[in-house]
């Protein structure tokens, strides 16, 4: 009989029981980024002032749904 790498991987998962030890922070965890802004010059940047051309989208939207 056959026993697929993607059993025997489960297997070791299940095994392991990571999620019942709180010690496990790490595992498929994305790796720490900068946060996603710009600013126009290094004054700027070190007051961390939010730029001038952000947006928010907070508010009242007005949404339509079209039928095919």
């Amino acid at each position: 009989w056959s026993i697929s790498i993607e059993s025997l991987a489960l297997a070791v998962v299940l095994q392991r029981r990571d999620w019942e030890n709180p010690g496990v922070t790490q595992l498929n965890r994305l790796a720490a980024h900068p946060p996603f802004a710009s600013w126009r010059n290094s004054e700027e940047a070190r007051t961390d002032r939010p730029s001038q051309q952000l947006r928010s989208l907070n508010g009242e939207w007005q949404l339509g749904c079209f039928g095919g």
